[in-house]
């Protein structure tokens, strides 16, 4: 995976999403105003459709500061899933 995307090559990972090399740095009008050290190389994520359909329809709630440091977690219903943010919970957020 590492060596693909030092070739500047897109990784996917399959039901977890892809991975894009890009670079970041300062807009020039004129090109050779550009310096490749004013570049910096980063790495994209984009889920896939599972993964940001998971993300979207997930139950966002307040952490306390007593929930995060214990780790408290709360399961769902089907004791499957523990939740995100460490699994911590408080109260709804309303919209």
């Amino acid at each position: 995976m590492c060596a693909k995307l030092k070739q500047g090559f897109i990784v996917d990972l399959g039901p977890l999403g892809t991975l894009y090399p890009a670079v970041s740095g300062k807009w020039e009008e004129d090109p050779k105003d550009l310096a490749l050290a004013d570049m910096t190389p980063r790495v994209n994520y984009k889920g896939s459709d599972d993964i940001m359909a998971a993300i979207k329809g997930a139950t966002l709630s307040w952490a306390t500061e007593k929930d995060e440091k214990e780790g408290v977690e709360t399961p769902d219903d089907d004791n499957s899933q523990t939740g995100g943010n460490g699994g911590a919970t408080g109260g709804e957020l309303e919209g």
